[in-house]
């Protein structure tokens, strides 16, 4: 994960370096990165879920899965100096896969759709923006077990909510676009699924890390 969002932070740093030798200095001079940026947004994600259930049948697995995902983005950014800040917030539908471990019990989980709302803060130069960010997050996130042997299967999507935090890259072009790379981690408290006919209750801790590729317009 931390060497795809490193690509793309060689992609875009290649980008700002070309978007500026084509764009005479006067036109560069005077960027402000205050205003409303709306855009969408896309990647992967990678990250573990772990289920438990106490007796009787305890239960303590850990769950791997990964996949991509798309969505929209929006903010508004007030510039202070070199100084940027400022709301934001996300929301994104995911497709993921897990790895199915063998034996009769395959445990379930993985994320239907994510998104968050909080903070932005970074410096600018330039046209090149380096920020953090951080704030609460909330998820639909699936959790579930099948057992091959009974040939029966339950799962459920659950509201999940926690925190993110994470940091990125922007770089402004022509005409207010915005093309961005950013890295977020994304953790979930213990939320409780079941119970269900023939499965018990469990509870399940989740969390994942997303590299997304953006683009904004600024208004």
């Amino acid at each position: 994960m931390m060497k795809q969002f490193l690509a793309a932070l060689l992609l875009l740093s290649s980008a700002s370096v070309s978007a500026n030798a084509a764009e005479p200095a006067s036109n560069r001079a005077g960027i402000d990165w205050s205003g409303l940026f709306i855009g969408l947004q896309a990647g992967h994600l990678d990250g573990t879920s772990h289920q438990q259930r106490g007796a009787p049948g305890t239960v303590n697995r850990y769950i791997d899965f990964d996949g991509g995902f798309a969505g929209a983005s929006i903010e508004y950014l007030w510039q202070e100096g070199d100084f940027v800040f400022g709301p934001q917030a996300e929301i994104a539908w995911a497709s993921t896969d897990q790895d199915f471990p063998a034996g009769n019990n395959r445990f379930l989980s993985g994320v239907e759709w994510f998104g968050s709302a909080g903070g932005k803060a970074g410096m600018a130069f330039d046209n090149v923006l380096l920020f953090g960010t951080a704030g609460f997050a909330f998820a639909g996130i699936t959790g579930g077990q099948w057992n091959t042997f009974l040939a029966r299967h339950w799962s459920d999507v659950e509201l999940n909510t926690g925190y993110s935090v994470g940091g990125g890259v922007d770089l402004m072009l022509q005409d207010d676009w915005v093309i961005g790379a950013e890295y977020r981690h994304y953790n979930f408290g213990e939320t409780n699924y079941g119970p269900a006919p023939s499965f018990q209750a469990r509870t399940q801790e989740t969390d994942f890390n997303a590299v997304s590729f953006r683009l904004r317009k600024k208004y």
